[in-house]
């Protein structure tokens, strides 16, 4: 039985939770910050529109890590989950679709451009460090351990190793 809900303006192509606040990639209406304190009734704080489209959002600590389609990925303080505030930016090549956040790096599934890994440990000042051609459609992407999973929507499943700086 469904609990709450909440019409976003945009749409809701990905969510992360942390505690009581819900993070969502809108499309089009960039990144909405929930509190889902109450799962009956979920309420929205605040958002930040975006350059592009929100696709994808991770979240960690004070920060959210928003893949934001051709222009990359976006470092979103939250701090005031109220007035979210961009405050770096890493413009990957092709078009951002998902980000997962590892440690100190963010994963960023950049569709024909494969899987890109930036160093956030300055979230001011993101910079790539690695990549991996998926020789297709990078569309998300995982770690666990020494290995990290991609979903390619030409080649499948794959298995990378990760190779990120310790």
């Amino acid at each position: 039985v469904r609990r709450g809900t909440l019409d976003t303006a945009g749409y809701a192509y990905d969510v992360a939770v942390q505690g009581d606040l819900a993070y969502v990639a809108d499309g089009p209406q960039g990144l909405r910050v929930v509190d889902v304190s109450d799962p009956d009734v979920p309420v929205e704080l605040g958002g930040l529109p975006l350059v592009d489209a929100a696709w994808g959002v991770d979240v960690n600590g004070s920060y959210a890590y928003v893949a934001a389609y051709g222009r990359g990925l976006r470092v979103i303080d939250v701090s005031d989950p109220a007035t979210p505030v961009e405050i770096g930016v890493y413009d990957t090549i092709d078009s951002a679709r998902k980000v997962h956040i590892s440690g100190p790096y963010a994963y960023v599934a950049d569709y024909e451009d494969g899987l890109r890994v930036i160093d956030i440990s300055d979230p001011y000042n993101p910079a790539e460090v690695g990549y991996f051609d998926t020789g297709g459609r990078a569309l998300d992407a995982t770690v666990s351990g020494p290995h990290i999973f991609v979903a390619d929507d030409r080649n499948g499943f794959l298995v990378e190793p990760n190779s990120a700086p310790a």
